[in-house]
């Protein structure tokens, strides 16, 4: 049995004040997307027309991979619709993508030709380097995502399209009743032959996927959090509240 301390009620009463912060950001941002197609990535500003987004898999394992990248910034999803959903930014260039999750060990180094990006995945099992390979989404393919608010919850998830409409996904809904919560009470997975949801957006590095984002690594920190109280966990789950605060433009920090 674990005591409760106060750092970490302050720590949880932060989580639940930026989750509902985030999801209200991120559900203004879905209403004003309601029009747009949610199977083709939305019309193109100039700025957006240079954003690509890569689909694929990591060798020898069910994780499917996206990357978004405008060629300075990179957006990044790992999952397998079961125990691996990290979500990962960092720095890119014409022919190189870098990119990693805060307060965790995943992280991606790879290689831009042309259509494709391959390289190597290090998740957050400690393992060795995996190799990878990733296109560039066409038709259907892509990476989407939704963020949504109810009464004393908010919920994000995020899923992988592949050309061969196979998927990945994970999808939480959080308690945010009040202070002291911070608790998943819902855990959608997708596997193959599940499909994206029709509400789902194309993540883009513009607007307030950041924002969503940040907001996910929070539930994602304080899940983790919950299940071993340790201090790296509390420091990890600290940065990520101040990380997402910083984005969202959020004043909930403990």
């Amino acid at each position: 049995m674990h005591c409760t301390s106060p750092t970490l009620l302050a720590t949880r009463r932060a989580l639940a004040a930026l989750l509902t912060v985030v999801a209200l950001i991120a559900g203004a941002c879905a209403s004003d997307d309601d029009a747009e197609s949610t199977s083709a990535a939305p019309a193109a500003s100039s700025e957006a027309a240079a954003e690509q987004t890569f689909v694929g898999k990591v060798d020898g394992s069910d994780t499917f991979v996206a990357i978004v990248t405008d060629g300075t910034r990179v957006l990044a999803y790992l999952c397998d619709g079961k125990a691996v959903w990290n979500y990962l930014d960092g720095t890119a260039t014409a022919t190189s993508v870098r990119a990693a999750e805060p307060g965790a060990a995943t992280a991606i180094e790879a290689t831009v030709s042309g259509t494709v990006v391959s390289g190597t995945v290090v998740l957050d099992d400690g393992g060795s380097p995996r190799p990878f390979t990733a296109e560039l989404a066409t038709g259907g393919a892509g990476f989407f995502r939704r963020a949504a608010k109810a009464e004393g919850s908010v919920s994000n998830g995020a899923w992988i399209r592949l050309p061969t409409s196979e998927v990945r996904g994970k999808e939480l809904t959080v308690d945010v009743s009040g202070p002291g919560t911070g608790t998943t009470t819902a855990d959608t997975s997708a596997e193959s032959g599940i499909t994206v949801p029709p509400d789902a957006q194309p993540v883009s590095i513009l607007g307030l996927a950041a924002c969503g984002i940040a907001g996910m690594r929070v539930a994602i920190a304080t899940n983790r959090l919950n299940r071993n109280q340790t201090q790296e966990r509390l420091e990890a789950a600290n940065e990520a509240i101040k990380t997402a605060n910083d984005r969202c433009g959020a004043g909930a920090a403990a």
